[in-house]
């Protein structure tokens, strides 16, 4: 059974985040309330996007991210959207 590059980013993202926070997280939680600055916002997006990837990053898309949803869903797909409910645990 093979992974998708969707779940494979899914998942990275998934680790990154737990390597900075404790515990599941609500997609609807804002990363200002995490903790988490843009430096460590970076870090997960390197980790996520890998030293392989060809993907330009949007820093105007990138600063208006304010959920986790809306920043796994930009690191996954390439856009936010505020419509996703899942947890990240």
């Amino acid at each position: 059974m093979s992974t998708s590059p969707t779940e494979t980013a899914a998942a990275r993202f998934t680790s990154a985040l737990s390597q900075h926070i404790t515990g599941p997280v609500a997609d609807d939680v804002g990363l200002a309330q995490l903790g988490l600055d843009s430096l460590t916002l970076v870090r997960i997006v390197a980790h996520v996007l890998g030293e392989d990837s060809d993907r330009e990053i949007d820093l105007r898309a990138f600063w208006e991210l304010r959920t986790v949803a809306e920043f796994r869903q930009w690191l996954v797909v390439g856009e936010p959207s505020p419509d996703a409910t899942a947890v990240v645990r």
